[in-house]
C-alpha cells in the first residue's frame, strides 16, 4: 500500500450512543449506534462482547472507518467499521483517542 492509498481511508472519531446485543450474530456481537457529528448517527456491528459490557461503551469515543460501502452483518446494516486491535488472547480492544474531540473529527 502506498501513502496515497492510505490517504483514501477516512478515519473519524465518534461517540457511542447506544449498544444492543445482536441475537442473530453467529459470534456474539453488539450493534453500536455512533454519533459522527456532521455525518450523523451510523450503525456498526462489532464483535467486542468478550472485553466490553454495554454500559462501559456508551459515551466512549471510538475511531471508525467511514468510507466503506455499508455491509449487512447478521441482519444489521453496518455503515461504519469500528476500529480495534486483536490482543494476545484473541479479543479485540477498541482504538480511541486520549482526549475528547468533536464527533466526526478526521484523523490526520
Amino acid at each position: 500500500m502506498t501513502l496515497d492509498q492510505l490517504g483514501t481511508i477516512e478515519l473519524r472519531v465518534g461517540t457511542i450512543q447506544t449498544v444492543e446485543e445482536n441475537p442473530k450474530a453467529r459470534k456474539p456481537a453488539y450493534v453500536l449506534t455512533i454519533d459522527l457529528g456532521p455525518l450523523g448517527q451510523k450503525t456498526s456491528s462489532a464483535q467486542i462482547t468478550d472485553r466490553y459490557e454495554p454500559d462501559d461503551l456508551v459515551g466512549r469515543q471510538v475511531v471508525c472507518v467511514c468510507n466503506l460501502e455499508p455491509k449487512r452483518v447478521a441482519g444489521v446494516k453496518s455503515e461504519v467499521l469500528t476500529v480495534g486491535v486483536y490482543t494476545a488472547d484473541n479479543t479485540v480492544t477498541l482504538v480511541s483517542v486520549d482526549h475528547p474531540v468533536a464527533n466526526g473529527a478526521l484523523l490526520a
